[in-house]
């Protein structure tokens, strides 16, 4: 079944990188886009969405504009859901357990 995943996947994240580059049609180059395929193919949508949700948040800041390329998230989104699937993750949230070291006395 690796092997199935392997060649889904590959087809998968040359389409978002085809997408990157021509007509950008279904917003491939986005993580959380690809993060939620890949997560529907391994059977993991939660971590799919996760994982792109994450690399959506570190992507938001870095655009090309004078002519920089930004680095490839949805290749790291793709990779991630598939090596992260039924691990199991557990949602933390940084305001949960660090705001009360924060706040002044």
């Amino acid at each position: 079944m690796n092997i199935v995943y392997a060649l889904i996947l590959g087809i998968w994240a040359y389409l978002c990188w085809y997408d990157a580059l021509g007509p950008n049609f279904f917003m491939g180059t986005r993580p959380l886009i690809a993060g939620f395929v890949t997560g529907l193919v391994v059977g993991d949508v939660r971590t799919g969405l996760l994982i792109g949700g994450t690399l959506e948040l570190m992507a938001l800041g870095v655009y090309t504009y004078g002519g920089a390329t930004i680095p490839e998230y949805s290749v790291g989104a793709i990779l991630g859901t598939y090596f992260g699937k039924g691990q199991g993750f557990e949602v933390v949230f940084p305001w949960q357990s660090r705001l009360p070291c924060c706040l002044p006395r």
